[in-house]
């Protein structure tokens, strides 16, 4: 059997002076459970089980709460990006039913009216 406040203290990181803190002990005590583990009490046993356990609990709570948060703002930044995207192609939906309208009064088809723009501003960007 491992010793468990050795063990305890190694996975919280903690010294035994601020393990005995955190269960209501003095520092004697858990130097003592440390020097002889056999003498530790099965209820001080499963105290130190589900300290551990709890701060581990706890750590999962807060890593699970810090991944949430990013998820939330990935989501934000997501939404936001389609919201530009959607109002991009909107617009550029209707440049091209303008396009297409006033290629059509024109009797001309969408490619070739948008072409002789092209070759309009093409020749006149000099001017």
């Amino acid at each position: 059997m491992k010793n468990i406040v050795k063990y305890v203290c190694k996975e919280l990181n903690i010294t035994q002076k601020i393990l005995a803190e955190e269960i209501g002990v003095s520092e004697g005590t858990v130097n003592r459970w440390s020097a002889k583990p056999e003498d530790i009490s099965l209820q001080t046993h499963k105290t130190l089980q589900l300290l551990l356990e709890n701060t581990q609990f706890k750590e999962n709570i807060f890593n699970i709460s810090i991944k949430r948060n990013n998820l939330h703002d990935k989501l934000k930044k997501f939404k936001n990006n389609n919201e530009q995207k959607t109002i991009a192609f909107r617009i550029s939906k209707h440049k091209a039913i303008l396009l297409s309208d006033l290629a059509s009064s024109y009797d001309l088809n969408v490619s070739e009216f948008v072409r002789e723009i092209i070759d309009y501003y093409i020749e006149n960007l000099d001017k």
